[in-house]
């Protein structure tokens, strides 16, 4: 377990919300701050070409292993992982060095690409570190929705090989499919309340994405308040920093014609590996020249804004009114 000296902050996402600025441009670069959390390689966004050469992460398997238990395994695999014992043995050296230990993996709010239970890795968390505290960043329900879409414009339930949707289906589909929980886990307020009960409302800082992009200074001010860290430093590193930025319209519609070819030729069977090496180079090739550009957007209808405005307004005036969130000035659903 974690000495009492070694409390660690514990940020838990959300995906789509600045997690990857965070993590490259001031959890990795802060001196303050010694960072034990995910540093991302790529994105299906445009990052920079910025790599931390002392990432712990990328040089550690262990660690990389001890984040893959805490959030990709099912709750009998995890029992199997043994990951509090990887942890005791790989990761718990690591408190030594100076700096606020800091973790961060956004898939502890996400159940796209992680196991789905976002009340479980929660309990996970607790376990390692009973003491911890927890940074959330959210945006505006509307807004991530659209980005997520973005980024994965195929069928909810199956993102990785799903049919190509239009953004409406992608919600409705995501609405009505049961054990899809992707909609509801944007009521921030019921996953704050996990993780206020575990951990106490004293030992949680929300921020937003929102105030980021539009009041850095008062994002950087609040943030490291919480943290313990220089604030001058730390709005030196986010000003003007955008990492995993949108994707073009032209590289969008690729990606949907690659995934329409692909479900196409599945039934052609097994494909020689030259076919296989030449398309992998190609598609890399082509991916990255048609990356940039002005970014695709997309409008869902009126009447699901309206209904999603319905659906998250109560979690939101919660949320605003017991942490004292200016989320009316960002257009959040109230």
């Amino acid at each position: 377990m974690v000495k009492q000296k070694e409390i660690p902050c514990i940020h838990i996402g959300y995906a789509k919300s600045g997690s990857t600025t965070l993590q490259k441009q001031l959890f990795s670069r802060h001196p303050q701050i010694n960072y034990l959390g995910t540093f991302p390689r790529g994105n299906i966004g445009i990052d920079s070409d910025y790599l931390d050469e002392n990432s712990v992460y990328l040089a550690d398997e262990n660690l990389r292993e001890f984040y893959r238990n805490l959030v990709m395994l099912d709750r009998s695999e995890y029992q199997q992982a043994q990951n509090q014992e990887l942890f005791a043995k790989h990761i718990d050296n690591y408190f030594t060095r100076p700096g606020l230990p800091l973790f961060s993996n956004e898939r502890f709010t996400s159940v796209f690409f992680a196991y789905p239970d976002l009340h479980e890795k929660a309990n996970r968390i607790k376990t390692i570190f009973p003491d911890a505290r927890i940074l959330c960043v959210i945006r505006n329900q509307l807004d991530l929705i659209v980005s997520q879409y973005r980024d994965h414009p195929f069928d909810p339930r199956n993102l990785a090989k799903g049919q190509p949707v239009s953004i409406d289906d992608w919600i409705e589909i995501a609405f009505s499919t049961e054990d899809l929980t992707f909609l509801d886990t944007l009521k921030y307020h019921k996953v704050i309340e996990i993780y206020k009960y575990l951990f106490g409302k004293e030992n949680i800082k929300i921020l937003s994405l929102e105030e980021l992009a539009k009041s850095p200074d008062s994002f950087a001010r609040q943030l490291s308040e919480f943290l313990g860290i220089d604030a001058d430093v730390c709005l030196s590193l986010l000003k003007d920093k955008h990492e995993n930025r949108g994707v073009s319209k032209t590289y969008n519609h690729y990606r949907i014609w690659k995934r329409r070819l692909e479900l196409s030729i599945r039934h052609l069977g097994p494909i020689p590996d030259f076919i296989k090496k030449y398309y992998f180079n190609l598609d890399h090739l082509i991916s990255e020249r048609i990356k940039t550009g002005k970014k695709a957007g997309y409008l869902m209808s009126e009447s699901w804004i309206q209904e999603l405005s319905i659906y998250y307004r109560k979690s939101n005036r919660i949320l605003m009114n017991e942490y004292q969130l200016n989320l009316e000035d960002y257009g959040y659903p109230l």
